[in-house]
């Protein structure tokens, strides 16, 4: 016959993974002060042996890597009791008087004054991990080192404290949500046990400790908001510096100084241009138009003229002078122009034409003339038969014979 057997409960590693029996036995232990003396030690190894296996060391949970579960430190005391859950407890309360703070600290002026007492307060257990040096003095009021580390040491000194206990609850209801769906933060179920065990004290410490959680609710959400406005405007103060390069500045919207870029470079030299002309321009009657200005205006100013890539100069053209400056070119291609035959039998006007000298060609006219011809005159195809078969130079050359006339060609003649 086979057998079933049920699972045992699972070996928890957070505080999360604690049913409220075990958080029942668990505060049971850390509820004695271990610096009570020698019968308050003796009361805490018989809590711990009474404990069921799952709250206890494991010793095959030893060979486990310390990044799946970080052991911590025990004194020998607590040595008995489960590590995993005593370690992720005591990171909750550091988390909370620490990472949870940190709104608040940056803008204390939304925080009333008897919230920062209750803030110094919780700040002032960090005295038990935080050994005092001379480089970091400890304010006063703070809570004494504890030598040997342990962390359910610290932790029992918390559960005793009824002051802390509330202090605890009130800050971490003033993190719950109360208009959505929320989920509770893990340390309050160890707080509330941990104030259960008070049992003369807990209907005033749960009443006080909710009743001023509204006002540190109200003085967390104004901090928040600040804190992520200012979030926000440093986070895009720093964008503005690494593009631009500027200097942090209180306004971040303020640019001081910014890189010269090609586009303002051309912006100022058009603008010298433009101020040249107009004061060149000035010295003018307004009767004189732009044609005329215009010379002036291409020969004083001292910024290069772009280059024109597309305008070609012929061989016998003048080079282009200053005062052709984006002007329309007059030279026309032959084909383009309609008048061409007329272009090549008329002759240029010599410079002696204007004082009634005789008119003189231009010594490259029948060169230019011969140009144009075999640039709009198709050239003639000759056959294989126009030439000699022969040998010799002087042979005879036959060409093919006329081809008959036809219709069309009488119509063409």
């Amino acid at each position: 016959m086979r057998r079933f057997t049920t699972p045992g409960p699972i070996y928890p590693l957070r505080a999360t993974d604690l049913s409220p029996a075990d958080l029942e036995l668990l505060t049971g232990v850390l509820h004695v002060d271990a610096a009570a003396g020698g019968r308050a030690e003796n009361k805490i190894v018989e809590r711990i042996s009474r404990l069921p296996i799952h709250l206890r060391r494991s010793m095959a949970y030893r060979l486990v890597p310390c990044y799946i579960a970080p052991a911590t430190t025990i004194c020998s005391l607590h040595k008995g009791i489960n590590p995993y859950v005593v370690a992720n407890i005591f990171e909750l309360v550091v988390d909370e008087v620490t990472l949870q703070f940190k709104c608040m600290e940056h803008f204390p002026e939304f925080v009333p004054p008897e919230q920062t007492q209750v803030l110094a307060t919780l700040k002032a257990i960090q005295g038990m991990w935080l050994e005092p040096s001379r480089a970091r003095p400890m304010p006063a009021g703070t809570w004494p080192f504890q030598v040997n580390e342990c962390r359910a040491c610290m932790l029992c000194r918390i559960a005793v404290d009824r002051d802390i206990l509330c202090n605890f609850r009130m800050t971490l209801l003033s993190r719950t949500r109360t208009k959505k769906k929320h989920k509770a933060p893990r340390l309050l179920a160890f707080v509330d046990e941990c104030i259960a065990r008070h049992s003369a004290w807990v209907v005033d410490l749960c009443y006080y400790s909710g009743q001023r959680a509204y006002a540190l609710k109200n003085a967390r959400k104004a901090a928040c908001k600040a804190y992520r406005r200012a979030k926000r405007d440093s986070k895009y103060q720093y964008v503005l510096r690494d593009q631009d390069h500027v200097p942090p500045s209180n306004n971040a919207h303020q640019v001081n100084s910014s890189p010269r870029s090609p586009t303002s470079t051309i912006s100022r030299q058009e603008a010298e241009y433009e101020r040249r002309v107009d004061s060149i321009l000035a010295c003018y009657p307004p009767s004189m138009d732009m044609d005329s200005a215009r010379p002036v205006r291409c020969s004083m100013h001292s910024i290069p003229l772009a280059p024109e890539p597309l305008r070609i100069r012929k061989v016998d053209q003048p080079l282009p002078t200053v005062s052709d400056h984006r002007e329309p070119s007059s030279y026309i291609p032959p084909r383009d122009n309609s008048n061409w035959r007329r272009g090549l039998t008329s002759h240029p006007p010599s410079p002696q034409g204007s004082h009634g000298k005789g008119k003189a060609r231009a010594p490259n006219s029948e060169e230019l003339a011969e140009e144009y011809r075999s640039l709009v005159t198709p050239a003639e195809y000759y056959s294989d038969s126009e030439y000699s078969d022969g040998s010799w130079e002087d042979a005879p050359v036959y060409k093919d014979q006329a081809a008959a006339e036809t219709t069309w060609s009488l119509f063409y003649r």
